[in-house]
């Protein structure tokens, strides 16, 4: 809760009040708030609002090593998690850096290029690690490791008595959908008031990392239809992808900077 609530803080100061509320909107549209109580989902969820919260900081160095910053919070997700949900510590700060770019400096080709660069920085990380902890498995252990996870990833990938759609349907049904009414409909709102039209290029880099969840459940298959009861929360990506999306539509009023008042 007190990193939501940082975050949360940090984030407005950077982007707009109604973007903040979105993004609080998105994890209580998938329970998010379920995860803090468990010792299984809490680690990512700590990485994903640590990693935000760093990125809302604007350090220099981690904006000049973004692709290195995605790297290593792929490799740390490894630790604590495998296909339970680790695609959020990718996905929720990716979409905060591309809501803190300057609208002015959005460039559709280029952005998406850096969106393909820092999902491989961050899967490399998180395969790299995984390999590395098999390959120690190995040696200490004196067993084939790799043998067992072959076997398990080609088991993961497989759709027995169901079909790949039937996993994304099956955990996306498990959306708060009253809730996200409520935001898209507050989002219209703002739209019919004050529409920009210039939002679309960031809109479509939201959606294209808001397909990344879906993207996971088609190929991860059959664990994400056994095991949707958990494996749904990836799509707090996926909804607040979109609530951006349309708030990207909306034409929020520049900051004026302060002058100082001679007395």
């Amino acid at each position: 809760t007190i990193l939501l609530i940082l975050f949360a803080i940090k984030y407005s100061r950077k982007a707009s009040v109604l973007k903040t509320i979105l993004l609080i909107i998105s994890f209580l549209s998938c329970y998010g708030f379920v995860m803090q109580i468990s010792l299984q989902f809490f680690p990512v969820l700590a990485i994903t609002l640590g990693g935000a919260i760093l990125l809302c900081n604007g350090n220099d160095k981690i904006n000049s090593n973004i692709g290195l910053f995605f790297f290593v919070i792929g490799s740390i997700t490894s630790f604590f998690d495998l296909l339970t949900t680790p695609l959020l510590t990718l996905g929720f700060p990716l979409l905060v850096w591309i809501s803190l770019q300057p609208d002015k400096q959005t460039e559709i080709k280029k952005d998406i290029v850096s969106i393909i660069k820092h999902s491989v920085s961050w899967f490399s990380g998180f395969a790299l690690t995984w390999v590395a902890k098999w390959l120690l498995g190995t040696i200490v252990l004196g067993e084939n490791i790799f043998s067992d996870a072959w076997e398990q990833s080609v088991y993961r990938l497989e759709a027995e008595d169901f079909t790949r759609w039937d996993a994304i349907c099956q955990n996306f049904g498990m959306l708060n959908f009253p809730l996200i009414i409520i935001a898209l409909s507050l989002i219209l709102i703002a739209i019919i008031v004050s529409f920009n039209k210039k939002g679309w290029k960031k809109a479509v880099l939201f959606v294209i990392v808001g397909l990344f969840p879906y993207c996971w459940y088609f190929v991860l298959s059959n664990h994400s239809y056994l095991h949707w009861w958990f494996t749904y929360r990836n799509q707090i990506t996926s909804v607040a992808c979109c609530l951006l999306a349309l708030a990207s539509f909306v034409s929020t009023p520049m900051r004026k900077p302060r002058q100082n008042q001679q007395h």
